[in-house]
């Protein structure tokens, strides 16, 4: 099972401000026992506040759960764990990113391994009466190269049917996009993109986010005319899905390896993050693509370090809200070096300010993994790995208030 704890892997436009911590984490909820430990993901949240998410361990055999933080008001949660991976007979186990929730109250997701080949699953988990929560694996990924391994959150468009990522399958080991869809007889899955390992990309392990036509958009951690990953697009036309190249990272002054899922602005531009840059592990980017008539050109709109307070080494991607300011976590760095959560905003001149929300110290939580959500007030919540007392603890799921 991955564990992530054993991790370590503007342009002249960007202005850097002084970046004093403006905000507390408060702890939502301390995962301080073997039930459930290591939240990875996203949470996502129903209408009540409710909150659902992921743990990488706990549960039995230390194989993961699926929890709820029911909500009492405001701060006051209590968990309930709803679920349970078992590893066997063929459950899937380690779920490394968060769920993604419909209209009806079903929680999705995936597991990298386990299943009935080894290689991951897809599931569904749906609430029944009583209270119970009925589960079933939705799909079974194949070993070897067939397509194994998701690691991206799945996307659900409006007919109901989820879309996905895998980091190894397809022609030469090197990932694929799937999609998959509801049927009375079960749900039917299709590899709508199999990378070639070469200029196209290589090993997705982000997840995707769609335009209002249906298009995908997605990157790479490897491939590309630089091999350090590309961001790509996937264009439906019928049963058939056209990828465009949007952009290949080159490593010297551009960042490599992107990291989670981008976030696409009113104008079309995308934003996302890289967890490496200049070949050095401690540096990463924030990175803009903008459309143009001769194609897309990339901007850096911030560069982090180990010398940066807001710290270094993204395992997530950004987050805007109605004012275009994007949000994201580092996973290293800060005064602590247990992470950052930070806040990029546009100067109006063209370039971007940084400011650090929080700096994780082990108590407020070490290490956060995975996207950020914003609620209606503009309140952020997400989880960090470790936490609560020191890094080596079980993870928090926090939430900073708006100001």
């Amino acid at each position: 099972m991955l564990k992530h704890s054993t991790l370590r892997q503007f342009f002249g436009l960007a202005l850097f401000c002084s970046c004093a911590v403006l905000h507390a984490a408060g702890v939502l909820h301390a995962f301080k026992t073997s039930a459930a430990s290591n939240p990875v993901g996203a949470p996502v949240m129903d209408a009540a506040g409710n909150l659902y998410g992921v743990t990488d361990g706990g549960g039995i055999g230390g194989n993961g759960t699926i929890f709820e933080l029911v909500y009492h008001g405001p701060g006051e949660y209590t968990l309930t764990t709803l679920y349970e991976f078992n590893a066997y007979p063929g459950d899937g186990y380690g779920p490394g990113v968060g769920l993604v929730r419909d209209s009806v109250g079903n929680l999705y997701g995936t597991t990298q391994w386990g299943g009935a080949y080894g290689a991951g699953i897809a599931f569904e988990l749906s609430p029944a009466a009583g209270g119970a929560w009925n589960y079933q694996i939705l799909y079974s990924f194949s070993s070897a190269c067939g397509g194994g391994l998701p690691e991206g959150r799945l996307y659900m468009d409006g007919a109901g049917n989820l879309y996905g990522t895998t980091e190894i399958g397809g022609a030469n080991c090197s990932g694929t996009v799937f999609k998959l869809t509801p049927g009375q007889g079960g749900w039917i899955e299709k590899d709508i993109h199999t990378f070639t390992g070469s200029t196209d990309g290589a090993n997705p392990v982000g997840g995707l986010i769609a335009d209002g036509a249906g298009n995908l958009y997605g990157t790479t951690d490897g491939g590309g005319t630089g091999l350090y990953g590309v961001v790509y697009e996937l264009s439906p036309s019928g049963s058939f899905w056209a990828e465009t190249v949007l952009y290949s990272f080159q490593k010297e002054n551009d960042g490599n390896a992107p990291t989670g899922e981008l976030v696409r602005d009113a104008a079309g531009n995308l934003y996302g993050l890289t967890g490496n840059a200049d070949g050095s592990y401690d540096k990463s980017t924030a990175f803009e693509l903008s459309p143009s008539p001769s194609g897309w050109i990339e901007t850096i709109i911030h560069r982090f370090s180990q010398s940066t307070p807001a710290g270094y080494n993204p395992h997530s991607g950004l987050v805007a809200d109605s004012a275009g300011n994007l949000y994201g976590a580092n996973y290293y760095g800060g005064a602590y070096d247990a992470g950052t959560v930070f806040k990029l905003s546009p100067n109006g001149s063209g370039g971007w300010n940084d400011t650090v929300l929080i700096t994780f110290n082990g108590t407020n939580g070490a290490n956060p993994l995975g996207n950020l959500i914003l609620d209606a007030t503009g309140n952020i919540y997400g989880s960090a790995f470790h936490g609560d007392g020191n890094i080596n603890y079980n993870g928090v799921v926090y939430q900073i208030a708006a100001r």
